[in-house]
This record gives structure tokens, sequence and C-alpha cells, in this order.
């Protein structure tokens, strides 16, 4: 499927019966969800005060659900860009947010789907998306379904 322009706009909360059953003590597991995302920013000068600085365009992803055992092909696969609130950096999403609105797209495109609640996050090599995982680390560990 190709990236499509998204707004940001959560009128849909991420239900639980959509996602997996937790797995306690599975260190292993054996369903797991992938997003991979990258981030594309432009770089100005800003004449105030004189300093170079990065104006984030836009947040890409690709997620699919893997399944040991499962063949590539009839994998769940959605993939999406999104926008920045706007050109400050104030502005930029948080990575809740930007989980939530990826997550969202997935329920949204595979209604029936089960959702694995094992999540990995792989960045390209980009200092705007890492920052903003370190920046977020305690968001991953806290990051709740709505009931």
């Amino acid at each position: 499927m190709g990236i499509e322009d998204k707004h940001l706009l959560f009128p849909m909360p991420l239900p639980k019966s959509q996602f997996d059953i937790i797995q306690i003590g599975r260190a292993d597991p054996s369903r797991y969800l992938i997003i991979g995302f990258d981030t594309e920013y432009q770089r100005y000068a800003d004449d105030d005060t004189r300093t170079l600085n990065n104006e984030v365009l836009s947040y890409q992803y690709c997620c699919t659900v893997v399944e040991r055992g499962g063949d590539d092909i009839s994998a769940s696969m959605w993939s999406g860009l999104l926008k920045p609130k706007g050109p400050k950096v104030s502005e930029r999403l948080s990575l809740e947010e930007f989980l939530v609105a990826a997550l969202t797209d997935g329920c949204r495109r595979f209604p029936d789907a089960k959702l694995p609640r094992t999540v990995y996050l792989v960045a390209h090599q980009s200092k705007d998306a890492v920052e903003m995982v370190l920046r977020q680390a305690d968001v991953i560990s806290n990051f709740e379904m709505a009931a």
C-alpha cells in the first residue's frame, strides 16, 4: 500500500479487544508488530538567533504483523505519512502521538485483526527519530490502550 498523507486526528481510541491477550513471562513472542519509522526534515537558518535548525516535514511509518510459522504474503501491513502540528519544535509529534496514529491506522484498515501486544520500533538512522524515542522512553512503558 502506498504512503498516504494524514493529518493528526484521533477520533478512535485503541480498543483492548483489537489486541492479543497478554502473554505473561514469554520472552520470545510468537506474534509481534514491527513499526519502522523515519523523519524527513529540512535545515534552515534562523536569522534572529543566528542558528541552524531542523524543521520536521513529516514522519513516515510502515507496520507489519509477524507471526512465527506464518507466511509473509498474508501478513497485515500498512504504512502512512504524518505531518507535525506546525514548524516549531514544540509542535512536533510525541512518541505517544506517533504510536497512537500508526496503531489507529492499522485498526481502521484491519478492523477484525488482533494486533500483537509486543511491538518493536525500528528507526532509520535519523537523529530526530532516535531523539523522539529517547525523549519519550517512559511513554513506551506507560503506553495504555483505552478500555
